[in-house]
């Protein structure tokens, strides 16, 4: 091995070594998991399958990802982010073994861990204990054995992948073409093999023979999260691909259109691309679909995308190396390209990750729940982190808190949900995925409001945490709250001040307010700027000239919170205060 050979050995090397100690120190040290939702819930359906294995048939949960995950998750979310990197490292040398059959310069193959780990959303999918970074890791050794044409492991692989990603079901299709056109025909049978090792399963567990059709959790026409453009994922590429590996793209494309019109078909490898491509696109444009239609529950989440990028972007790396009139000698300056991905991956704003609103909210409203709420009382909840941060897995039997759907509130009343016992309110899962809107649980007077963790609350929709407890009518509580009206009058910004508080007198402090403010501007270009916790919640609302405006805000007990008026052309300006109310949420004492 020559002196360069040794560099560039050493610099793939380096490369995947620095990405997956970055993504272990990430991992370990956000507040909060990468992904609080569906991350925190593959974590508990793989932690919970030792004590229950039905859960490694569980369609939504992924049976393959939870077979493979299982033995990690019995030491925490930590043990899932590790199984994670150990993915991503396989998937990256794998990686490299695919482009040194491809006869790609090793200098260019050191740019793709890099590339990876700054894609934001390919990295949260790591650290947060996702399904996607298997299921890549899958598509790149499925091409490994392809090129290598190991057919018969090929087939048996890809057979799989439904079970890892619903997304799996593309390159089955996609082998049932290659393994045709490659005269394989004794493999296409083995394409179906993870289907009916799954199929007998599900008949043991007395499933039915097609349960992977029959139980699906994705139906067409599920338009729970409404929809949104055609064009989003195209134009939210910095999530999924990132910059450089758009860069690598425009590079990659522009090397194979030249090798395309030079007619080199064996360079192109279009056989090889299929996979690659096909899945790659053929997910943008699925989900680009259910987006803009509003169908299969779609929320127009950008790391689906991730799904197929790294054999994407190794197809790419490729051809940046066959690139015209890029010569060997020059390739060793793409180490220079490695060394800066690695620095803005080092200096990263998006990891580790912080806590964020509503997030905060919820941290709050699980300690308080373990420290100030009778034991013996059950909480039933929908949000997934809510129980991560108390300390328990819904699907362990014995726990306190319990997942929940309240679609059918009514009906549950004394048969499941017995008084003394706990129903939390979030302003995300609840009116969405939990059929219960504010309005609706309002409606149950035998339902009292004991705490509330509110971040912001904007015209009466509040964001955050509210903590319910069933308590009987006739163990209610008399309970005094306090209105304050504070006169109108004008505010007026002669001295040509940029800020200018508009309350005379603030809430008093260690009391939640409700504060509904009514005003009217003589001038364009005035902003109401609610301002909480140094700007941990920041809210600017524009007023308009002549009008009368209605606001209503939060106020919370502690933290320094500010309402005031923002001219930020400092001219002159009159304000009329025509209403300011300010009225106080008292809780009723938990019953023990």
């Amino acid at each position: 091995m020559t002196i360069e050979q040794r560099s560039a050995w050493l610099v793939r090397s380096l490369g995947l070594l620095l990405a997956s100690c970055w993504l272990l120190y990430i991992g370990v040290t956000n507040e909060i998991p990468a992904d609080p939702g569906d991350g925190v819930m593959h974590f508990f359906f793989s932690q919970a399958s030792w004590q229950d294995p039905n859960l490694f048939l569980h369609h939504w949960g992924k049976p393959f990802f939870i077979l493979l995950s299982s033995g990690f998750a019995q030491f925490g979310f930590t043990g899932m982010i590790v199984f994670n990197v150990l993915v991503f490292m396989g998937t990256v040398w794998l990686g490299y073994k695919v482009l040194d059959h491809f006869g790609c310069h090793r200098w260019i193959q050191g740019l793709l861990p890099g590339i990876l780990v700054l894609a934001n959303d390919y990295t949260t999918t790591i650290v947060g204990g996702l399904t996607e970074p298997l299921f890549n890791f899958s598509l790149v050794l499925a091409l490994f054995l392809f090129i290598r044409e190991k057919y018969l492991w090929f087939a048996l692989l890809v057979s799989f992948m439904p079970f890892m990603r619903s997304e799996g079901q593309l390159p089955v299709l996609i082998a049932i073409t290659l393994l045709t056109m490659k005269k394989s025909y004794k493999s296409i049978p083995l394409l179906a093999t993870g289907f009916l090792v799954y199929a007998i399963a599900g008949v043991c567990a007395s499933r039915n023979f097609w349960w992977f059709f029959t139980e699906s959790p994705y139906q067409m026409g599920n338009d729970i999260y409404g929809k949104g453009n055609w064009d989003h994922y195209l134009t939210s590429y910095k999530f999924y691909l990132g910059n450089p590996g758009l860069y690598t793209v425009i590079l990659g494309t522009i090397s194979c259109v030249i090798l395309i019109f030079k007619k080199q078909w064996s360079t192109i490898k279009p056989l090889e691309g299929m996979l690659a491509y096909g899945v790659f696109f053929g997910v943008l444009v699925a989900h680009s679909y259910f987006w803009a239609t509003g169908q299969n529950g779609s929320l127009g989440l950008t790391r689906i995308a991730t799904q197929g990028m790294p054999v994407f972007v190794i197809f790419q790396l490729y051809y940046v190396d066959r690139l015209a009139g890029l010569k060997n000698s020059f390739k060793k300056f793409f180490a220079l390209g490695t060394i800066a991905l690695f620095i803005s991956m080092f200096t990263s704003k998006h990891f580790p990750i912080k806590a964020g609103n509503m997030e905060r909210e919820v941290l709050q409203a699980a300690t308080f729940l373990k420290e100030k709420t009778p034991a013996k009382y059950k909480v039933h909840y929908h949000n997934p982190l809510l129980v991560f941060a108390y300390g328990e897995n819904p699907f362990i039997k014995g726990n306190r808190l319990i997942h929940s759907y309240f679609h059918n509130l009514s009906q549950r009343i004394d048969s499941e949900i017995l008084p003394g016992e706990f129903v939390v309110w979030d302003s995300h899962f609840c009116p969405r995925e939990a059929g219960l809107p504010l309005d609706t649980l309002k409606k149950y007077d035998e339902f009292v409001k004991i705490k509330e963790f509110i971040s912001t609350e904007s015209n009466g929709n509040p964001e955050g945490i509210i903590l319910y407890q069933y308590i009987p009518f006739s163990k209610h509580q008399d309970s005094k709250s306090q209105t304050i009206e504070l006169e109108p009058r004008i505010l007026s910004l002669k001295d040509r001040a940029e800020f200018k508080p508009i309350l005379e007198h603030t809430p008093p402090q260690g009391r939640t307010f409700d504060v509904s403010v009514q005003l009217t501007a003589d001038t364009p270009d005035l902003m109401l700027v609610y301002d909480y916790d140094n700007s941990a919640i920041y809210q600017a609302n524009e007023l308009k000239k002549g009008e009368s405006q209605d606001f209503n805000v939060h106020w919370p007990a502690f933290g320094a919170t500010h309402l005031y008026i923002w001219n930020p052309k400092r001219k002159k300006a009159v304000v009329r205060i025509e209403k300011v109310k300010m009225e106080e949420q008292v809780f009723h004492p938990v019953m023990q």
